[in-house]
């Protein structure tokens, strides 16, 4: 990474100066010339030596120092860091010797890591007593477990899982750091707010009666994710790599994120945006169970991923087409694994295929084949619960010409959200709809505001070709 720093000449008291005579002493440097410069959540530290300094030691003195009440410190002139970035390099030459990253939330575990590299036995077992009090409970951050910077990045993501604000910001911040923004975390449980997840509510009946997911929680969990930034940049070049990293961290915990951008001195955001956290998975089963047969492919090939087997689907008529064939590799040993097991692969698709019930399919062909162009080694013919449940037999066109809304807003969904893999990635675009009497009212929402030329005009000719009983308008 190349950051160019420059050379501010700063006033006694300004927040620079300070940290900046504290990073001298603090690194026991205090002839270097030293430059800092903020980007994002990380301050970025060059120092500037006629010698070579050696790393460990210059780091050891500088993470002992901030565990000393450095960390505060810096914290107070530079209250959105969750990073230092040390930069060594000869004075003159262009580029560094040696480059190190401090995590500050993490402190512990790089002294830990730094005493270690020095093999001073009565360093190790001073540090070995301060630190106790830290590895209380936290096997990943004893002096025994792994070392380097992958450890305290896996570290780190560990707790960004778990729902750690701090940790969530440090891991956004590897993203957004490169734009100039830095990032702030909260997390607030917000109440009265369970019918925004729904998809569809018909204000001419009862509502509670329309819930998409039939929850009845009123109180939501909700992550707040606070930008600073020295400009306004485009929500398109925060949205999309945001909604990516917070999705991949899988948080269970929280329905969606909104994100604010807010221009450093200003009093108010400048944007916002929403991000669905939704799991993949419970996206996957949510349009697997109205019969989606891309959703149910996927949900099925995990199902027989043990067997090195994948599953492709084409829905017609009525009837699911699964064709279980080898995944590229080895395709000898992965028919001797999968297509030989055909009890076993055959109970382990059934089984979550009937459990889903997708609506409107009534009976699924499981076959068994080497690849595309090969005759199937084995067919096995399967009723689902449509074919049973009347509930269940109507597709959801169908559902939807007689006015059905989660039905509706299922089809307008997949309409508007026509790659799975971009779906799954940033959560997409959601639709609800409320109807009033016989008007339809129909909310797109998504990571970036949906522009009106990509959204309202193929949702009016889709709602006009279906044509749903008991609607005559359309906002």
């Amino acid at each position: 990474m190349t950051v160019s720093l420059s050379h501010p000449t700063f006033s006694p008291n300004s927040p620079a100066a300070n940290v900046l005579s504290w990073l001298r002493e603090a690194m026991g440097l205090p002839e270097a010339e030293l430059h800092i410069k903020l980007r994002g959540n990380i301050l970025h530290v060059l120092c500037e030596t006629p010698a070579a300094l050696e790393q460990s030691a210059v780091l050891l003195k500088l993470v002992r120092s901030l565990i000393d009440g450095g960390d505060d410190l810096v914290r107070q002139h530079y209250p959105q860091v969750y990073q230092l970035y040390v930069y060594s390099r000869l004075t003159g030459n262009p580029t560094p010797d040696w480059t190190a990253p401090i995590y500050l939330n993490r402190l512990e575990r790089h002294l830990a890591q730094l005493v270690l590299e020095n093999q001073d036995e009565a360093d190790i077992k001073a540090t070995q007593s301060l630190l106790e009090q830290y590895t209380q409970g936290q096997p990943e951050l004893s002096l025994g477990g792994e070392g380097g910077h992958g450890a305290i990045v896996l570290s780190n993501l560990s707790l960004a899982r778990k729902g750690d604000p701090e940790a969530i910001a440090w891991y956004l911040s590897e993203t957004l750091s490169s734009l100039d923004v830095g990032v702030w975390v909260s997390i607030k449980a917000i109440p009265g707010t369970a019918h925004l997840h729904r998809m569809a509510i018909a204000l001419d009946g009862d509502p509670a009666e329309v819930d998409g997911d039939g929850s009845t929680d009123t109180t939501i969990s909700r992550l707040w994710v606070l930008c600073e930034a020295t400009y306004s940049p485009d929500p398109s070049l925060i949205a999309r790599p945001t909604a990516e990293r917070l999705r991949q961290l899988q948080l269970t915990q929280f329905k969606d994120a909104v994100l604010l951008l807010q221009v450093r001195g200003e009093t108010k955001p400048d944007w916002s945006l929403r991000i669905d956290l939704t799991p993949p998975e419970e996206m996957l089963r949510e349009w697997g169970r109205w019969g989606d047969a891309d959703a149910i492919a996927r949900l099925l090939s995990a199902a027989v991923a043990s067997w090195h087997l994948g599953v492709t689907a084409e829905l017609t008529n009525g009837t699911l087409h699964l064709i279980c064939s080898p995944q590229s590799g080895d395709h000898d040993t992965q028919q001797a694994e999968g297509l030989e097991a055909k009890d076993a692969v055959i109970d382990a698709l059934a089984t979550p295929l009937t459990d889903l019930a997708p609506q409107g399919i009534h009976r699924a062909v499981i076959y068994g084949q080497a690849g595309a162009e090969a005759t199937p080694a084995w067919v096995h013919y399967l009723d689902l619960p449509a074919a049973e449940h009347s509930a269940l037999a109507d597709t959801p066109e169908y559902l939807g010409q007689t006015g059905d809304l989660p039905a509706i807003a299922f089809l307008l969904t997949r309409l508007l959200n026509p790659s799975l893999d971009d779906r799954l990635a940033t959560g997409g675009y959601r639709v609800q709809l409320l109807q009033r009497d016989g008007l339809l009212h129909v909310m797109v929402d998504g990571p970036v505001a949906p522009r009106r030329r990509l959204v309202a005009p193929p949702i009016i000719d889709y709602l006009s070709d279906l044509s749903p009983m008991g609607l005559r308008s359309l906002r």
